[in-house]
């Protein structure tokens, strides 16, 4: 795996790294590839609003033509309603335009199978670069065929909104609520539905542009969401939510204005979801033991998986007593919604507690709050040897807690865990630290982080 070719899509600088022709290219391996396996004809292609993706995307679209493919372009959108696509019109494959929340040189392309499957690198993604490759080399042959494309936007969108309403349940509790859509392509999707369902939310920066003009559409970072924060006081309201470049990610602020950890979050619609039905709820590594321990004593099967979100939708897929899945970045993926991760529909699904229950945000989030908790510290290395490095080490020095290595490492004690993981994109080990007491949780984060100084100062 190296340069544009990542884990879960392929991303990269534009022109610099990906650019029109090789876009072009990448369709026409991602068409090989599937027909590999079988006579794969039809395909959806979607872009976000970056100020490189419409000519992107009429390059993947160009490839998928020339590749024989019936294309059904959907036009500017976000990931989910690329993904609902993929599902509701029976397709092949998708392809979404997007870089999701990374500055706004780069671009990439998330690569979808059937059922809004998400390929990753040891599946398709691997084998499109070999492809690729030999294209580029002219040791493949490239065989040109006939295929067509679909203007498809308005259908689509009018689709994909019509599937949400069947799940907005609302109550007669009246809440006032905003939106930060960081000037991604959240409100291609929300502000459609909102007129539809007569509502109307404050909304921030909800004009898509690709220059990002109001800081990066990253609502991980607590610093994206200040312009929200201050909404949320300054009007009284009951909450407020904030979307990524792509939509396929929703955070949570509750009336007082605090940032909610997705994981948190998650748990709130999984109780939920409980009421109506008891089953396996997949959750990651990183999930503060709290939110398990809540999920566990309201008769969830709770398992725990390695970070990745196409991991989620395939462990969702795959078993038929699944409710939900969800990543600490924010990806939350339902059962019921095609096992796709969807800003939107988790949207819907906190407008329905909220406006079904009279308590605040903040109260009902409260059973979750068992544990102290640091934040995700990074540390940059000079390469993936030392990675292993550190990780061995600790291994070793903390060899008397449970340990689970399904990424990276994790090591639990009765009164405090830790996990420390590679980064998939950087030269980055990333540590989590928590514990049953704030005493405990900083006397541990010193231990381990002096731990891990010794490899890169």
């Amino acid at each position: 795996m190296s340069g544009i070719f990542r884990t879960y899509d392929i991303r990269g600088i534009y022109p610099n790294e990906l650019d029109e022709k090789k876009a072009e290219t990448i369709s026409q391996a991602f068409f090989q590839y599937l027909n590999e396996e079988d006579e794969n004809k039809r395909i959806v292609v979607g872009c976000d609003a970056r100020l490189s993706s419409e000519r992107i995307k009429e390059s993947v679209v160009q490839g998928s033509v020339e590749s024989g493919a019936e294309v059904r372009d959907i036009g500017l959108s976000t990931t989910p309603m690329l993904n609902f696509s993929v599902v509701h019109y029976d397709q092949d494959a998708g392809i979404m335009i997007t870089a999701s929340h990374n500055p706004p040189e780069y671009n990439g392309l998330k690569l979808i199978g059937r059922h809004a499957l998400q390929y990753y690198y040891t599946k398709g993604i691997k084998k499109v670069e070999t492809i690729y490759n030999s294209l580029i080399r002219g040791t493949e042959e490239y065989k040109v065929s006939k295929g067509m494309r679909i203007e498809a936007h308005k259908e689509a969108l009018n689709s994909y909104i019509d599937d949400l309403i069947k799940y907005y349940k609302p109550g007669n509790i009246k809440r006032e609520f905003a939106v930060e859509f960081l000037n991604g392509v959240g409100s291609v999707t929300a502000k459609p539905f909102f007129d539809r369902m007569h509502l109307r939310p404050k909304l921030l920066h909800q004009k898509p542009d690709g220059e990002f003009p109001n800081g990066l559409p990253n609502p991980i970072k607590e610093e994206n969401l200040e312009e929200l924060k201050k909404t949320i006081k300054e009007n009284n309201l009951d909450f407020g939510v904030a979307f990524d470049g792509d939509a396929d990610r929703l955070v949570l602020v509750d009336e007082r204005g605090s940032f909610i950890p997705p994981d948190f979050l998650f748990g709130l619609l999984m109780l939920e979801e409980l009421k109506k039905k008891k089953g396996t709820i997949y959750v990651d590594l990183r999930f503060s033991r709290g939110v398990i321990e809540v999920l566990k004593e309201h008769g969830a099967n709770v398992i725990v998986l390695r970070v990745g979100n196409p991991f989620y939708k395939e462990a969702l897929f795959n078993d038929s007593e699944a409710i939900g899945a969800a990543e600490l970045s924010g990806h939350i993926m339902f059962k019921e919604h095609y096992n796709i991760d969807d800003g939107l529909f988790t949207l819907i699904k906190v407008l329905n507690i909220a406006t079904n229950n009279d308590k605040r945000i903040s109260d009902l989030l409260m059973p979750f709050y068992r544990y102290y908790r640091s934040e995700e510290i990074n540390f940059k290395l000079n390469n993936d040897d030392e990675a292993e490095r550190v990780i061995n080490d600790l291994a070793r020095k903390y060899k008397d807690g449970k340990q689970t290595t399904i990424d990276g490492l994790k090591v639990d004690y009765e009164d405090w865990w830790f996990s420390i993981r590679k980064s998939n994109t950087e030269p980055l080990v990333r540590l989590i630290i928590e514990a049953k007491s704030k005493r405990t949780l900083n006397e541990k984060r010193f231990e381990i982080e002096r731990e891990i100084k010794k490899f890169i100062d």
